[in-house]
């Protein structure tokens, strides 16, 4: 086994983001670490906090948030996954944070030590949650302990990690199978020779054992590696004789390996604040660029995001991004928040942004042909999204499907959800298609003779009749809340003043004759525009059909200015407008 360490010294400082000012982390009332600013006004690691505000008046004070360090180290532990499955975040007894991988099985897939050291220097360089990079420093030994401690003593430089170890022999899985043996013994007896000069100070165990070792003149790993082993199991604890045996090899060292959390949570803290919805948008795009990739890799998709504001004030304040269908696509769920974005009030500045996201579900592979049509429900989604984040969830309707007869019961509207409606348009277009196909010839037929004989049967006169022929209409989408009562004059049927002509129908409802009878027959009702003569003058679409058997005028083709859905209420003995299509 060929094991890397990714040592992070800075990581408590790095958890916040980079400031002008000059800043210090805190840890017992002294310094723990600070930024360039700070070092230089003479501020440096083991001040107290009275003198290093003696040299620096303007120095910024921030406590050590372990909590968030352990946080940001998941997160890069999850970051250089993809280099390798036996990976774990790891804290020595000293609070140094460091990475470790076991990468024998990934240099060939990352064509050798080099390429791999630069590919993982450029993830934590250029990583979005912190502009500046994290700091690191590289270790490789043969067992895991060794590797962390040679991170600390003597790390490796990602150019001059090829000639570390000598030519040939850092990277055992590229030589050829009679030369890998010794290769690998070459390299792990040079590796044994670099522990042999680590100071016996930076040993990763009790200050104890580090004490007994210096009382007894023991200055290296190596002075300690020398004693026999009945010597140091004699003089030393249980503990530090396994760590040695570890450290060289000689026994297993069990760990717990890491995995990818089932969600996904990233934030950034700026200790200079955030005072403007301008100031929000950028560190949103930073987070949203690392969920995003984040899903990728993945292959995920979201159905909601949760953004988490915490102010100097402590106060917190969540935005929900709601999504129609599962998707994970950075600019729509930029525009998403930014819409979000106008409602977050600033009375006081923001110091943390969070993006929180519990539902991560697979993503759907979509398989297409050459001539397949291409889905253009996202577009819809998208518009939906973008009114329920601007005027609310509650704004948006759709029809719903009710277990009753009449239609404003049946089509009564519900809240909008995507997925009953695409659930329904597909229940419509299949029956439809059934319905098509179950009629004859003979039945089409009749519809048509139908159809055409009830376009030229006057208003009145159907209902002094009496007559009833059954017929097929459609249903327009739009249906108005309370049916609205039409004016007749004669034998018109009249909207706002103007005449009605019927073109379809009529098709008769007859239902609740247990509760409130209703007797209906519904139309296809159309409002035409007025025609022009030959001579210039103007008829309308009712005298058309009146006269149409006398062929005294040249008319052009009916235009209609729109179509609607009445019906004679066959019990109120009136017209009504139910609906109008579109």
């Amino acid at each position: 086994m060929f094991w890397l360490c990714v040592s992070l010294p800075k990581l408590p400082l790095e958890v916040f983001q980079p400031s002008d000012k000059p800043v210090a982390v805190v840890e017992q009332q002294r310094v723990l670490l600070c930024n360039q600013a700070a070092q230089n006004r003479g501020i440096e690691a083991g001040l107290n906090v009275s003198t290093a505000l003696a040299l620096a008046g303007e120095l910024v004070l921030v406590e050590r948030d372990i909590s968030r360090e352990q946080q940001r180290l998941a997160h890069l532990a999850e970051l250089v996954y993809r280099f390798s499955s036996q990976s774990l975040p790891y804290q020595n007894s000293r609070g140094d944070y460091s990475l470790l991988l076991e990468i024998g099985g990934s240099l060939r897939l990352f064509n050798g030590l080099n390429a791999l050291l630069t590919q993982l220097g450029e993830q934590l360089a250029g990583n979005p949650l912190n502009p500046q990079g994290f700091s690191h420093h590289f270790g490789l030994a043969h067992t895991l302990k060794a590797a962390e401690l040679m991170a600390r003593f003597k790390p490796v430089s990602k150019h001059a990690a090829h000639t570390e170890n000598g030519a040939n022999t850092a990277n055992p899985a590229s030589n050829k199978s009679s030369a890998q043996k010794d290769n690998h013994q070459f390299s792990r007896a040079h590796n044994q020779l670099q522990l042999a000069k680590v100071p016996v100070a930076l040993l990763d165990c009790e200050k104890v054992a580090i004490a007994q070792c210096q009382d007894i003149g023991l200055v290296t790993l190596g002075d300690v590696l020398t004693l026999p082993q009945a010597t140091i199991a004699k003089r030393f604890n249980v503990a530090f004789t396994r760590y040695l045996e570890q450290l060289q090899g000689k026994l297993p060292d069990p760990q717990n390996w890491y995995q990818p959390a089932s969600h996904f949570n990233r934030e950034l803290f700026y200790i200079d604040g955030l005072r403007s919805h301008s100031d929000l948008q950028y560190p949103m795009q930073q987070l949203l660029q690392v969920f995003c990739h984040y899903l990728q890799q993945r292959q995920l998709s979201c159905t909601s995001i949760r953004w988490t504001f915490t102010r100097f004030s402590k106060k917190k304040h969540s935005l929900r991004v709601h999504l129609s269908r599962a998707q994970a696509n950075y600019h729509n769920l930029l525009e998403l928040s930014a819409l979000q974005l106008e409602q977050l009030p600033l009375d006081s500045p923001v110091e943390c942004i969070v993006l929180h996201c519990q539902q991560l579900i697979p993503m759907q592979q979509q398989h297409l042909d050459l001539f397949a049509k291409p889905d253009n429900s996202g577009d819809f989604c998208l518009l939906a999204d973008k009114l329920t984040g601007k005027l609310g969830s509650e704004v948006l309707w759709q029809p719903g499907r009710h277990n009753h007869h009449l239609p404003e019961q049946a089509n009564a509207p519900v809240p909008f959800r995507p997925a009953q409606l695409r659930k329904a348009s597909n229940t419509s277009h299949a029956s439809k298609d059934n319905r098509a196909n179950k009629l004859t010839q003979g039945e089409k037929k009749k519809n048509r003779k139908a159809t055409a004989n009830s376009s030229s049967r006057a208003a009145n006169g159907y209902a002094e009749a009496g007559n009833y022929n059954e017929t097929a209409l459609q249903q327009p989408s739009w249906l108005l809340q309370e049916p609205l009562p039409l004016q007749q004059q004669g034998k018109q049927i009249l909207l706002q003043g103007k005449p009605l002509s019927l073109l379809k129908g009529p098709q008769r409802l007859q239902c609740n004759w247990w509760t409130n009878a209703a007797s209906r027959d519904y139309f296809i009702a159309g409002l035409a525009i007025k025609a022009r003569t030959k001579h210039g003058g103007h008829i309308n679409a009712q005298a058309r059909l009146e006269t149409s058997h006398r062929p005294a005028h040249k008319m052009s083709p009916p235009q209609w200015q729109g179509f609607y859905w009445v019906y004679y209420d066959l019990q109120a003995k009136r017209w009504y407008l139910h609906g109008e299509f579109a």
